[in-house]
């Protein structure tokens, strides 16, 4: 048994789904990035393509869903591994996952720590974000989440535009790795709402179509 001190703060709520909250969701992001370059490859956390809910497709049977994780990962392999964009990252850094407490955004659920591309954590925010923007005061459009977020990722950290356009490859692996998750919890009954979710991200999935779509023509490059 492990036991650590309690996080200050709350879970963030619809109310807090605002600018500020934004740029210091991607702020607290950046710092990690930042703190990141600091560590060596002898720190023993999985490497990213060896994470269960990559691994564990196998167990499933789903030839045509394997194939496109396959190219997915070949795809990936191609891209540069140097340690100003790969290192270690928190790679599930989303609402769930951390408190606010006086403004300021306390992580934690760190279990998932792995060796992957920075971009990944910028992604899994991005998708996050996706359910809830519209549904905040004043509605807010992805595109106007991934630039708040930028604005306070880069206060701490840099990394260039090919990165952030990037971001839908990136979003195609964590979808991959959503649906593992979930049709490895399919052994309870699942609600029809639950079957007609896992569908429909299957054939995304399959269709290689990110469940973010972002207008990179609105972004903001710094």
């Amino acid at each position: 048994m492990t036991v650590f001190e309690k996080a200050p703060g709350r879970h963030p709520n619809i109310h807090d789904w605002k600018r500020d909250f934004f740029i210091e969701w991607g702020r607290t992001t950046g710092a990690m990035h930042k703190a990141a370059v600091l560590f060596d490859y002898t720190t023993k956390r999985p490497m990213w393509q060896n994470e269960y809910n990559i691994t564990a497709i196998h167990t499933y049977g789903e030839p045509d869903l394997i194939e496109v994780q396959r190219q997915l990962i070949c795809d990936l392999e191609a891209l540069p591994k140097d340690e100003s964009v790969y290192g270690i990252i928190h790679s599930d850094f989303e609402d769930g996952n951390f408190f606010i407490h006086h403004g300021t955004i306390r992580p934690f659920d760190f279990d998932e720590c792995q060796y992957h591309w920075f971009a990944y954590d910028i992604g899994n925010a991005v998708r996050a974000a996706s359910w809830f923007v519209a549904d905040t005061n004043p509605v807010y459009t992805v595109e106007e989440f991934l630039n708040d977020f930028l604005e306070g990722y880069y206060s701490e950290y840099h990394l260039d535009f090919h990165w952030i356009e990037k971001l839908p490859t990136f979003i195609r692996l964590r979808d991959l790795c959503i649906y593992v998750y979930l049709i490895g919890k399919r052994d309870h009954d699942m609600s029809e709402w639950e079957k007609r979710f896992l569908a429909s991200m299957k054939e995304e999935i399959r269709a290689k179509k990110p469940c973010v779509q972002i207008n990179f023509s609105h972004i903001r490059r710094y």
